[in-house]
């Protein structure tokens, strides 16, 4: 989720692909990612300007970093809605070349009638820089909530939060017209854009509309930059040791900033990420204690580390706060390694591992 000769992303390669789709089943869905800026996952139609797809993809963990400011059209950036006074989320997210299936820029997104707290991921820990441990929740409730309500915090029951729509709205600044965006079945929003990939020039202003009805209405800007380009070669995370990477950074500096998001015990229930939002200079790193951290929550196999160039913007409304994330994603699968020199193997099936040891049902080589 990178630019070759033509500015478009590379292939990954067929394994990388299959590999992904296995992090992709293991994932959770939802109309909109109730803890994070983005709504990165979600299936869209992959046809003309506007092919509708499914419902949009759940969001990030958090969405808490990322700085304001202005853009170079004249826009201002608020960032990322507190994780507990978003409503919801909407996502322009440009997809990268897979296996020669062809580039793509994705819409998705949806309100609720309230913060979706059900979902609400919490920070753990202190920052380190601009650096967070980050854990999904946990609720028990005994004796179990009565349908429809569900468990919102230790023997806690509320009713759910429920999308609702705010009207037929449109986005600009994607291709040469504006896009039409109209509620699905379910209240949320998708669309998806082929020509042109990218969708926008370096610079140029996005703008999302909503009228309202029954949610409220609201106005959010992105601004368009360079796709992001990561190579991300056997990269590997070391308990104990500072995560340092690299990628290129835009010819022209803008608003975007990066956001790299690290998950390496998803394939065990393992809800844990670290996330950070750093300056878009070209390289950081991961703090070796939150390496550390996040290991101890457990480690699984396809570890992997997302970074995302964004814009993200935010306004309040009533009953809470909306955002918009503009992005271009980069996912690699990672190799880890509980202690120095002891690395996990990842596995699709037995093949993969060498005997005696076998593919358990982690995706993780072992006896």
């Amino acid at each position: 989720m990178v630019p070759n000769s033509r500015g478009l992303a590379p292939s990954r390669s067929p394994l990388l692909f299959a590999l992904l789709a296995i992090v992709s089943a293991c994932s959770s869905g939802g109309a909109t990612g109730s803890g994070g800026a983005t709504g990165s996952g979600g299936a869209t139609g992959s046809g003309g300007a506007t092919g509708s797809g499914g419902a949009t993809g759940s969001g990030g963990a958090t969405g808490s970093g990322g700085a304001t400011g202005s853009g170079g059209a004249g826009q201002t950036f608020h960032g990322p809605c507190s994780p507990t006074t978003r409503l919801g989320s909407f996502s322009v997210l440009l997809e990268e070349e897979v296996a020669g299936n062809p580039p793509y820029s994705k819409i998705n997104g949806g309100i609720y009638d309230k913060p979706n707290v059900a979902e609400l991921w919490k920070q753990e820990g202190d920052k380190v820089g601009s650096c967070a441990l980050w854990v999904g929740p946990d609720h028990t409730c005994s004796p179990a909530c009565t349908s429809p309500q569900v468990c919102v915090g230790p023997n806690q029951c509320a009713a759910p939060a429920v999308l609702q729509s705010v009207g037929a709205g449109s986005i600009t600044g994607l291709g040469t017209m504006p896009i039409p965006l109209a509620p699905l079945g379910n209240k949320s929003y998708s669309a998806s854009l082929v020509d042109p990939y990218p969708p926008f020039a370096n610079g140029t202003a996005i703008q999302l509309t909503f009228p309202g009805g029954p949610g409220p209405a609201f106005e959010l800007n992105g601004e368009g930059f360079q796709p992001l380009t990561f190579e991300g070669k056997d990269l590997k995370s070391t308990r104990g040791e500072d995560f340092a990477f690299t990628w290129s950074p835009p010819t022209k500096t803008g608003p975007a900033t990066i956001q790299a998001t690290m998950e390496i015990g998803h394939h065990g229930n393992v809800a844990a990420r670290v996330e950070c939002d750093f300056p878009d200079i070209g390289s950081a790193k991961i703090p070796a204690s939150l390496v550390s951290a996040l290991m101890d929550k457990g480690v699984h196999g396809y570890p992997q580390l997302v970074l995302s160039r964004r814009t993200v913007d935010s306004t309040q409304v009533t009953g809470g706060c909306v955002d918009l994330t503009v992005a271009s994603d980069v996912l690699r699968i990672l190799i880890a390694c509980p202690t120095p020199g002891n690395c996990q193997t990842s596995c699709t099936n037995a093949a993969d591992c060498t005997p005696p040891q076998t593919c358990k049902a982690d995706y993780v080589c072992g006896s």
